[in-house]
């Protein structure tokens, strides 16, 4: 399959493919459900991911536009979850061999806007003010002179 070739909005680069960071190949086992589906859990396996999305390939395709939470487990194993994530299917692939692969877009969970800033006010200090210090350096020097 051949890339796409595009030229960056600006019109001054040229970028090969709409990917915007790489892919890292993996091969981690995964769970993941959808809200709607009774928390009935489904299992497969992480192909490839990035910092926007990832492939799953599962022996059950789920329809573009299902959001669905992904649940990575330590490799080889389908216990023991290593974090989890929530995401869309944006892409469903038939493999022709009983699988499916669903490309998962990642959604990103915003941080709260934090209200206004708490100020705390600072005591003043009941200890009698120091005289300013002065500093004074000595040079030495060790050793033989001949």
């Amino acid at each position: 399959m051949a890339d796409d070739m595009f030229f960056t909005a600006d019109g001054k680069t040229l970028r090969k493919g709409r990917r915007v960071t790489k892919r890292t190949p993996v091969k981690r086992p995964a769970t993941f459900w959808r809200a709607d589906d009774n928390g009935r859990l489904h299992q497969g396996l992480i192909r490839d991911l990035n910092s926007y999305g990832l492939l799953l390939e599962s022996g059950r395709g789920l329809p573009v536009g299902t959001v669905i939470q992904v649940e990575l487990k330590r490799e080889g194993y389908f216990a023991g979850p290593l974090s989890s994530v929530k995401g869309k299917v944006v892409r469903v692939v038939d493999t022709g061999r009983g699988t499916w692969q669903m490309g998962v877009q990642l959604i990103l969970a915003r941080p709260e806007p934090a209200s206004k800033p708490i100020r705390i006010e600072q005591k003043k200090s009941t200890l009698p003010k120091r005289k300013p210090t002065r500093m004074y350096s000595l040079d030495i020097v060790l050793g033989m002179e001949e």
